[in-house]
């Protein structure tokens, strides 16, 4: 067992993290459009923990697929598939009710700051639904809980704050928990 093995099975078992292991550097990164002056025209992008959250991406991901825990329609943060993919599949269908001459509505809803406005109590909720409970759920609640983020603008890093919502932007375990929540909720 290497060391990092090692702090992985500590942790787990003690369903406690580093504090390290909690923080989140924040980077704002220009979206490409609009003025650069203008804040909203930034994405936060939060530099975090990333081979831990592998190994709890993996762990989800095996659980929700042999479980059918997600919607076949869910293309959004999925393995082979994207925004391209479901617009094929909504094309299709549009296409299919069209030939049939069956009228259609569509109504398209984007979420304003989705990822920052996940409730970390409805999220944890929501695992527990999925059938992530006992040691599991414990730890990955420890995880979620307590975070800190901080801005870090080339070598200027703010303050640190409590995270009190949302799931990192731009980590890699923020699009896998999005998923679970919207298709819970």
């Amino acid at each position: 067992m290497n060391l990092w093995q090692y702090f992985f099975q500590i942790s787990f078992e003690e369903c406690k993290f580093p504090t390290s292991w909690k923080l989140s550097h924040v980077t704002p990164i220009f979206k490409e459009k609009g003025k650069r002056s203008d804040q909203e025209n930034y994405r936060p992008v939060s530099l975090t923990s990333p081979f831990l959250e592998r190994v709890i991406v993996e762990k989800l991901n095996s659980h929700l697929k042999l479980n059918n825990l997600i919607s076949d329609h869910q293309h959004g943060f999925r393995k082979n598939r994207s925004t391209i993919s479901q617009l094929v599949v909504i094309h299709e269908y549009i296409q299919s009710a069209r030939d049939r001459g069956i009228p259609i509505d569509i109504i398209l809803i984007d979420l304003l700051k989705a990822f920052d406005q996940i409730s970390l109590r409805k999220l944890i909720h929501c695992l527990e639904i999925y059938g992530i409970k006992g040691l599991q759920g414990y730890w990955l609640s420890a995880y979620l809980n307590d975070r800190k983020i901080a801005v870090k603008v080339a070598d200027i890093l703010s303050t640190w704050i409590d995270a009190t919502s949302g799931v990192p932007q731009g980590s890699v375990l923020g699009p896998v928990l999005f998923v679970m929540y919207i298709e819970f909720a």
